[in-house]
């Protein structure tokens, strides 16, 4: 079985179940090829490998782009990254295609895929599908409680709660349109990673019978025991991931420095800092030196960074849909309290831990009251903190919906290509005019790449005289039209003069590229080629782009 994960690569959670499922499955599963095909979002070392033979890599190239202003019909369409993703199907032909995330890919891709009879599959890691802003926060950090079929989203993005009834208006109600359509006709299974993101889907509209919800897992560790205490009534609480606004640190920050007594306790803060976010929080920790901003970590340094907590603070001010450092966290012993807001909830239970009001300094600072002046129930929590099988229900449950759509796939094949070998490459423009108007721009783009800038016609008729008209109008020169009617020789046509093509030798010089629009293509090429002319021939109804049809 081959299965495809297709992800933009730019760190963080998506990038971390993406390598956990597939190391999961590779180890318990020998009879499975996976291959990730991803897009770089910034320069990076380039994809974690596993060093496994039936783990296969794939980068696609994302457009080039100067500009920072979003435009939200590039999240349905990315005609550059649909052509190499096209290709790589061709080539891998996986079975399934399980979409990871498709932000900057353009989810259309998912439709690519099922229209090849692949079977389909798209985890829903965040809001993105309903929110451009992922997390479903306003521009101005306030909750927001739905797009409203796109219309929210202008306003939202654009910094106004006034609406813009105008064309870009029109982009995010057709964004939310389109993504809408996408996941309830052409993914076959909508994977949530908590009840959150599934609850919200449905209240969208999407069948709850293509949803499922299967919790993500994280790689085992041994923990490192906790070292003894100097000082048993001092607490350490701490923080893991990345400092954001939208992850709440100066909420935790705020709430210990409400300790009657802060100073006889600790707070350790774990994780890369957002540039901007960063002079915020040395604000809040001025002159606090047991409040500590330790830096990014590495995953082989999880174990050691836990041990030093006695509870994990998970105080998002976004709804986060499945924290994973908090996995990592009761995987250790580490109890934890978390903002009551998205799928933390389901995470986190009383017996092992607590839950506050996202955003509510003052309440998480009660909490945080209550531990230290009864160290006690952090032994209890921790006592309490069950046996986590999240990687090994996620790695079967995954592995139980890919045999299943496996099966089910349609391997479609309609139309074998071993035919196109007979014709002649011309032949594909059996409808005039829909060929027409795309090959008429693929070449004005070929002749500025070239630096063509004259251009000789062989063929006078309309479609010669339209061609001609739109290359004018692109700044291109058309000096002369060739024709083999000896009725036009000599005869002004859109006040461009018709030729002999048996005076195109003598005439040369003064083109830089000819191009033949006529039926008769074939044999004009055949009539050119022989008169051994130092100039490229084009013809207009083969070409297809660099070297297609060039003589």
């Amino acid at each position: 079985m081959k299965i495809a994960y297709v992800f933009p690569r730019m760190g963080g959670g998506v990038q971390q179940y993406v390598n956990t499922l597939t190391s999961s499955l590779v180890e318990q599963f020998d009879h499975i090829e996976i291959h990730h095909i991803f897009a770089e979002y910034w320069d990076a070392a380039g994809p974690e490998t596993f060093g496994h033979t039936s783990v296969f890599y794939h980068e696609m190239k994302l457009p080039a782009s100067a500009s920072l202003l979003y435009d939200a019909s590039e999240d349905c369409i990315q005609t550059q990254v649909e052509a190499e993703f096209v290709t790589l199907l061709d080539e891998i032909d996986p079975d399934i295609v399980h979409f990871q995330h498709v932000a900057g890919l353009g989810a259309s891709l998912i439709g690519l895929a099922k229209q090849k009879g692949m079977a389909t599959f798209w985890t829903l890691h965040d809001y993105w599908s309903i929110c451009p802003r992922f997390f479903l926060l306003k521009h101005d950090l306030s909750y927001c409680e739905g797009p409203n079929q796109g219309a929210s989203c202008f306003p939202c993005l654009h910094g106004t709660e006034q609406a813009c009834a105008g064309a870009e208006q029109q982009k995010y109600l057709e964004r939310y349109r389109f993504i809408k359509s996408i996941m309830i006709e052409k993914t076959d299974q909508i994977i949530t990673v908590s009840d959150s993101v599934r609850d919200k889907l449905i209240a969208e509209g999407i069948p709850e019978a293509k949803i499922r919800t299967v919790y993500p897992g994280v790689r085992s560790f041994t923990p490192v025991p906790k070292p003894r205490k100097k000082d048993p009534t001092t607490i350490t609480f701490g923080y893991l991931g990345q400092l954001s606004t939208h992850k709440g640190a100066h909420v935790l920050i705020d709430a210990f420095q409400q300790l009657p007594h802060p100073e006889s306790h600790r707070l350790l803060l774990y994780g890369g800092i957002d540039r901007m976010y960063k002079e915020t929080l040395m604000k809040l920790i001025a002159g606090r030196t047991n409040i500590d901003l330790k830096g990014a970590y590495q995953s082989n340094q999880l174990s050691d960074i836990l041990a030093e907590m006695d509870v994990l603070v998970v105080p998002s001010v976004c709804p986060e849909t499945a924290t994973l450092v908090t996995q990592e966290a009761l995987m250790s012993g580490t109890p934890v309290i978390g903002s009551n807001i998205g799928g933390i909830p389901e995470f986190i239970k009383e017996e092992y831990g607590a839950l506050f009001e996202a955003g509510n300094s003052e309440a998480l600072a009660k909490i945080l009251t209550l531990i230290t002046e009864n160290p006690a129930i952090l032994q209890s929590w921790s006592n309490h903190i069950p046996a986590l099988t999240y990687l090994q229900d996620m790695t079967s449950s995954m592995y139980a919906m890919y045999e299943e759509k496996s099966r089910q796939r349609r391997r479609k094949r309609p139309l074998h290509r071993g035919h196109f070998n007979i014709l002649h490459p011309a032949d594909r423009a059996y409808m005039r005019g829909m060929f027409f108007t795309r090959q008429v721009s693929e070449a004005a783009g070929f002749f500025r790449r070239h630096d063509y800038e004259r251009i000789g016609i062989f063929g006078s008729g309309l479609a010669g005289r339209q061609a001609a008209e739109f290359w004018r109008q692109q700044g291109l020169t058309i000096p002369l039209l060739l024709d083999n009617n000896q009725a036009k020789w000599g005869t002004l046509c859109q006040e461009i003069p018709v030729v002999n093509p048996e005076l195109l030798y003598e005439q040369q010089d003064a083109l830089d590229v000819v191009i033949i629009i006529s039926e008769w293509e074939s044999s004009i090429m055949e009539q050119l080629k022989s008169m051994n002319l130092r100039i490229p021939i084009l013809g207009f109804y083969s070409f297809a782009g660099e070297g297609g049809g060039v003589l």
